[in-house]
């Protein structure tokens, strides 16, 4: 599962705004849906989180799949930058 257009980011956006709670469990779609962005991310590319330290794409993935406390904080950078696009705040090409 990809994001294919900005229509597509908006109606997943749209469903989550109605109410994520970080301190409950993520659900499996928003998992999937973060999953998938960072799939699409190169194998080299290292992600520093604040205090949490430096993590591979494999390691985020598995925080994500965790539901730990580094998954969660993963997912709510992924959805603000989803609001974000959603809202116009930032511009895609394509």
């Amino acid at each position: 599962m990809f994001l294919n257009s900005l229509k597509e980011a908006q109606k997943i956006v749209d469903v989550l705004d109605r109410g994520i709670d970080m301190n409950k469990k993520i659900s499996e779609e928003i998992k999937d849906l973060v999953i998938a962005r960072l799939d699409v991310m190169s194998s080299t590319t290292k992600v520093s989180i604040g205090p949490y330290g430096v993590f591979s794409k494999d390691d985020l993935k598995r925080h994500v799949m965790e539901d730990d406390e580094i998954g969660k904080k993963i997912v709510e950078v992924q959805m603000a930058f989803l609001r974000s696009i959603k809202e116009g705040k930032l511009y895609l090409h394509g």
